[in-house]
């Protein structure tokens, strides 16, 4: 029970400082500059009135005009919908028919990806999503299943009012006596944000701790391995709890994927390959080598590891 408690506190504590820094980067404000009255009256602009439209023209022609990137990846997802209908029906050629010209709608285009850097994303989120539907009928053809998200486990909590959890006098006795006893690698904070989600995770969300705990003695020792070599705390392994619920096939709706969470171009930026074979942002070797510099080199930025937790949740441009 202690060391379950004590397991509790390490991944409470990491979750309450990513929630906070979450919760905090979506409540900035950016104030306004008052400027000085000018006394002068504005000109008047003389606007001579519109000649109404004949009745008999069509409303097709008062169309505004819309961002051709946009209308690209609208049409490429378009496809792949319709590809993704006839595969999950079993017409798995004519499906791929339909993927490559989503494919090709989007890199043949004449637009370049390192100029148009959301045209890039969405290749490659389509690109993502075609390779999980093939390995599917790879891996097992009779059961071909729909493509769904798998949420990771900070999405389940990170509406949480933890302001609604009461804070349990006797838990902070137990936590504080525990924080005594116990060496971390960073330091760990114990304020009420702390115990009202030790408090959440001993009640409501229990089930959803034990099963994180459970899952993650599969990869723990893995991690502490791989972690040592890159020269980070131990203590940040329980981020994967944070970030993925310790599931290897999380997929974010913000398309990030894997035990770590990697976008896309974080991921590239650190040499996980992603192309029509393979995603390594699910390669729980890779992506934790991966994950563990992306740590280290946000501290040598932000030379404080909460800030580095933070932005490695948020992005760093969010922290700085």
């Amino acid at each position: 029970m202690l060391q379950y408690r004590r397991r509790l506190v390490q991944a409470a504590g990491v979750c309450g400082l990513l929630l906070g820094s979450a919760c905090s980067s979506r409540n900035v404000s950016t104030p306004t500059a008052a400027g000085k009255a000018d006394p002068s009256p504005p000109p008047v602009v003389q606007v001579s009135t519109p000649e109404p439209l004949p009745t008999d023209s069509p409303l097709e022609t008062i169309v505004e005009q819309r961002d051709p990137i946009e209308l690209l990846v609208e049409q490429g997802w378009d496809l792949f919908k319709t590809g993704q209908t006839l595969f999950e029906g079993g017409e798995v050629q004519e499906a791929r028919s339909y993927f490559q010209q989503a494919l090709d709608t989007l890199k043949h285009s004449g637009f370049e990806f390192f100029l148009n850097p959301h045209l890039e994303s969405a290749y490659y989120d389509l690109l993502g999503d075609i390779q999980e539907l093939e390995l599917q009928a790879w891996v097992n053809p009779a059961e071909i299943q729909p493509l769904s998200l798998v949420s990771p486990h900070f999405e389940e909590i990170e509406d949480l009012n933890l302001f609604a959890i009461q804070v349990d006098p006797h838990l902070r006795e137990l936590a504080g006596q525990d924080l005594l006893n116990t060496r971390f690698d960073i330091p760990v904070v114990l304020n009420d944000d702390v115990l009202r989600l030790l408090n959440f995770y001993q009640n409501r969300g229990r089930g959803i701790m034990e099963e994180g705990l459970k899952r993650s003695g599969k990869y723990v020792p893995l991690f502490r391995e791989i972690f040592r070599e890159e020269g980070v705390p131990l203590d940040l392994i329980y981020m994967a709890h944070v970030e993925s619920h310790f599931k290897p096939n999380a997929y974010s709706r913000a398309k990030a994927r894997g035990l770590w969470q990697f976008m896309l171009g974080t991921g590239k930026m650190y040499g996980l390959r992603q192309d029509w074979w393979i995603d390594e942002r699910s390669d729980i070797v890779k992506s934790t080598h991966a994950a563990a510099q992306h740590l280290r080199d946000l501290y040598e930025r932000f030379e404080n590891w909460d800030l580095a937790m933070a932005a490695y949740n948020v992005g760093s441009r969010r922290i700085d």
